[in-house]
């Protein structure tokens, strides 16, 4: 199993883009109805702010553990923002989740989750009943639509099993001299059932793969490393953009 923090990186690395639409035209972002509601938007960027910096402190407390924190209390390294409550869930050796509410906002609150924790097990927000990919924020009254929260989906998936791949094909690589054709070849790693990934080229030094995910169909991302022939280079299926070195390129979801 790959290190969590790894695939955490990548996964925040795509998620800061992932919930900062360019306009919020298509998305249904509910009225404020109450005080206790409008005291919630305006706290939400620090409680989704207080979640994000949550990963970093278990990361720390499991270097030091090998376990992750049951309490936030017992994060030396971490403190949320005034007013905001922080309740982990669920904390093994794997994985973790964790939802953070105001005590004056009842009925709304916002999730995240990491590791490899079933998906009956996967935390949802109070109003809206969503949650996001793994390492991503979700927050009733953000803004996004069940189609928005699948789109937003798909790119993290496929990034973090593409991510998962290339960890795979190094130490791979370090034993045999040679990136794997097969993916079969690989040490298990582990990436969301909806993720198809399909190793394109593979040589002692170069390799590239394309990922697809159920709900975007006709969709795609590209990964690629090495000494790669030009001719060789992966296109995204949808909008044919090219790949580059070492980056996950998908298509606009």
């Amino acid at each position: 199993m790959i290190r969590r923090s790894i695939a955490l990186s990548v996964a925040l690395s795509t998620v800061v883009g992932a919930q900062t639409p360019v306009s919020n035209s298509g998305y249904t972002v509910r009225p404020v109805v109450g005080t206790s509601e409008a005291v919630y938007r305006a706290a939400m960027g620090e409680m989704r702010a207080d979640l994000r910096n949550l990963i970093m402190a278990q990361e720390m407390y499991w270097a030091a553990n090998h376990h992750y924190a049951t309490d936030a209390g017992a994060l030396t390294a971490y403190a949320s923002k005034p007013g905001v409550q922080i309740e982990i869930a669920h904390a093994s050796a794997d994985g973790w989740t964790a939802k953070a509410t105001l005590p004056g906002a009842t009925g709304h609150s916002c999730v995240i989750w990491a590791g490899p924790v079933p998906t009956v097990e996967r935390p949802a927000t109070d109003d809206e009943h969503k949650t996001f990919p793994e390492a991503e924020v979700s927050c009733d009254g953000d803004g996004y639509t069940q189609q928005s929260e699948w789109a937003s989906a798909a790119q993290s998936y496929m990034t973090y099993a593409l991510r998962s791949l290339e960890h795979a094909q190094e130490k791979y690589r370090a034993l045999n001299g040679t990136y794997a054709h097969d993916g079969g070849a690989l040490d298990p790693f582990i990436w969301d059932r909806g993720v198809t990934v399909t190793i394109l080229t593979a040589s002692p030094s170069a390799w590239s793969a394309r990922a697809t995910f159920g709900t975007a169909t006709g969709r795609t991302c590209v990964l690629w490393r090495g000494d790669l022939a030009q001719a060789d280079i992966p296109h995204t299926s949808l909008k044919d953009k090219p790949g580059v070195r070492d980056e996950v390129v998908c298509d606009g979801l």
